[in-house]
């Protein structure tokens, strides 16, 4: 683990582990536990690329509690990591049904940074995956045609867009993937190939836009031909999620 201390002006950074341990200061006695989760996680942390996701549980959702959370959490964004999740364990017992992709990818790829595993018992029924995936991967491809109509023709809005995109659709893939499959893989590359041996979408689409997203490559691509592949394979991946329902 690492400590980047500020110079200047510049934002702290704070390792994950190094964060946990100021939250259960902060909180000794209402904090149950505090997970990282996503790509760091699963081993594809990009620095200044990817993110460092956290979950954490908590006894109540006094202000009390939230307050300590934010003080401890100020640096923390100010690094520019996202704020972290905050569920009691009440809610964590009684969300599966309505969080099933977000609990299922967190519970694929997920470490204990500090206290109990809580999450190790909590169970995802397919149907409300199913629903839930169907609904993000179309709400997805809405956000999209909103942003490309609003993008107005201009190549690099369109690029961003997508790249804005896709680490939602890689979480989508890994979510059609498990109505099948007990097993998914972890890695994003992984991932796309088995869903590509099942579905007719293009691969080099995905991994394209990964790039410009994951490794900061510029790409001479042609932006409308990309996101017309883009949109397509979505669509191919919605009603791959849809035939699930036709068949149960």
């Amino acid at each position: 683990m690492f400590k980047l201390f500020s110079v200047k002006n510049k934002p702290v950074k704070i390792a994950p582990q190094v964060f946990a341990e100021r939250l259960h200061e902060a909180l000794p006695v209402g904090l149950r536990a505090v997970m990282l989760y996503g790509s760091a996680a699963r081993g594809e942390y990009v620095q200044g690329r990817s993110n460092y996701n956290t979950f954490l549980l908590v006894e109540s959702w006094s202000v009390l509690e939230l307050n300590q959370i934010s003080k401890v959490a100020r640096e923390w964004l100010l690094a520019g990591n996202p704020s972290p999740i905050v569920f009691t364990l009440e809610w964590l017992q009684n969300s599966a049904d309505c969080f099933p992709i977000e609990m299922l990818d967190i519970l694929e790829s997920y470490r204990v940074l500090w206290g109990e595993d809580l999450l190790k018992d909590v169970k995802v029924r397919p149907v409300h995956l199913r629903l839930m995936a169907e609904r993000e991967i179309k709400s997805l491809m809405l956000r999209l045609c909103d942003g490309f109509v609003a993008a107005s023709g201009d190549d690099k809005k369109i690029l961003r867009l997508m790249t804005s995109t896709i680490s939602a659709a890689y979480v989508l893939i890994r979510a059609a993937l498990r109505l099948q499959s007990a097993v998914v893989p972890q890695k994003r590359s992984e991932a796309l190939a088995m869903l590509a041996e099942q579905i007719s979408i293009d691969k080099k689409t995905f991994e394209t836009i990964g790039e410009m997203k994951y490794l900061g490559a510029v790409k001479s691509a042609d932006a409308m031909a990309l996101f017309d592949s883009y949109i397509r394979s979505l669509n191919k991946l919605a009603e791959y999620v849809d035939s699930h329902g036709k068949m149960a």
